[in-house]
């Protein structure tokens, strides 16, 4: 600090900050961007997760959409058997021209439909399909009626908590002969 007299007058001139003040200048921009950063990757969390989420839930919403119009559409459910439960199910289907055969089933994590024209994915590789059950509840001599259940998880080789989501579809199908 620098004074001078003006007219018998002390005049103090500062100059500059005083290291406290820059210190302290800098421990809040610190702060700031601190909380700024930390903002931004809650949000990138939040954003990865939901859309985990949306995956799993979309895959699994339309495959059982899928297999409870093919169920209601066959003519007959060939396995599993009455009373008993299997991780496959085989539908014969008939419509005005011909009959065929439609299998639904999981190979390596994805959902298949398996008819004499070929397979689909009802699922994609986003997703995971696990535990899956066809229980056939069909009383004899009557329309079958088939209870559907199948793990669905999104697909990640990350091991952040944020790519982990599962959720357990349940479904009745039941034929309209």
């Amino acid at each position: 600090m620098k004074n001078i007299f003006f007219k018998n007058k002390k005049i103090s001139l500062k100059r500059g900050a005083t290291l406290i003040e820059l210190l302290l200048y800098i421990s809040l921009s610190g702060i700031l961007l601190l909380a700024v950063c930390l903002f931004f990757y809650l949000s990138l969390n939040a954003r990865i997760k939901s859309e985990s989420m949306r995956a799993v839930k979309r895959e699994g919403s339309h495959a059982v959409e899928v297999i409870t119009s093919l169920v209601r559409a066959s003519q007959y459910i060939g396995s599993p058997s009455v009373g008993s439960s299997e991780e496959a199910i085989k539908l014969k289907m008939v419509d005005e021209f011909h009959s065929f055969n439609v299998t639904i089933f999981v190979e390596d994590g994805v959902l298949y439909v398996d008819t004499d024209e070929g397979r689909t994915a009802l699922t994609s590789s986003h997703t995971t399909v696990g535990k899956v059950s066809f229980t056939n509840l069909s009383p004899f001599d009557d329309k079958g009626s088939v209870q559907i259940t199948f793990l669905l998880s999104a697909a990640s080789d990350s091991t952040r908590n944020e790519y982990e989501y599962s959720q357990t579809f349940y479904a009745t199908a039941t034929q309209r002969k």
